[in-house]
């Protein structure tokens, strides 16, 4: 006599508006929709950089658990899915440039001081415990001109990318020299070997 079916996973929420973190989801066919978690990132980050130096690892993780946490609450049934990325250049945790000027101040300090990128990633669901890690991923830029790089910011005009770069643009890739990730998906924003693994652990039908 066959054993009962398992029971269906929960629905799974993204929680993020953004296409880039879609498209990468998209990757692994399962289905899912997309909520804004309305968590104040600026707050959070304020809050715990009061103690020098900032973490963050630590701040990662905790902008994500936030996010899968808020959209959880107005979704008790739901799997939800957040995630975030913390820039570290020259050294120092750089935030969203907001013009092209500290932009161009961010990618002059990744290349003469080196960039790495800490992607935070959670899992918040009913009866789940809830799930969260980061993923560091080191970056090397050319020894490029203040002019190559000029150029660079005023062609893809990063100001709401922390670090001031999209590797999903054209020219984004060709500013590094190498990418030191454990999973380069990290770098775009969603660790998807993670998520991955904990989607299957969860019931999704993964191939």
């Amino acid at each position: 006599m066959s054993g009962a079916e398992p029971p269906a996973p929960p629905p799974l929420i993204l929680a993020s508006t953004s296409p880039y973190r879609a498209m990468l989801l998209d990757r692994l066919g399962v289905s899912y929709t997309q909520q804004s978690p309305g968590v104040d990132e600026e707050a959070v980050t304020a809050a715990l950089s009061i103690s020098k130096p900032a973490d963050p690892a630590a701040l990662a993780e905790r902008l994500a658990v936030l996010k899968a946490e808020a959209v959880a609450e107005r979704n008790p049934q739901a799997a939800c899915l957040g995630s975030d990325q913390v820039a570290v250049a020259g050294g120092e945790i750089v935030s969203k440039p907001g013009t092209p000027e500290r932009a161009l101040a961010q990618l002059i300090a990744a290349r003469d001081g080196g960039l790495s990128l800490f992607c935070g990633v959670a899992l918040a669901g009913p009866g789940e415990r809830r799930r969260a890690t980061v993923v560091r991923s080191d970056l090397v830029l050319h020894p490029l001109s203040d002019d190559r790089l000029r150029a660079y910011v005023a062609k893809v005009n990063p100001v709401n990318c922390a670090g001031s770069f999209k590797l999903e643009e054209p020219g984004g890739l060709a500013l590094f020299e190498r990418i030191d990730a454990a999973d380069w998906t990290a770098v775009i924003g969603l660790p998807l070997l993670t998520v991955a693994a904990w989607l299957r652990d969860a019931g999704h039908d993964l191939p």
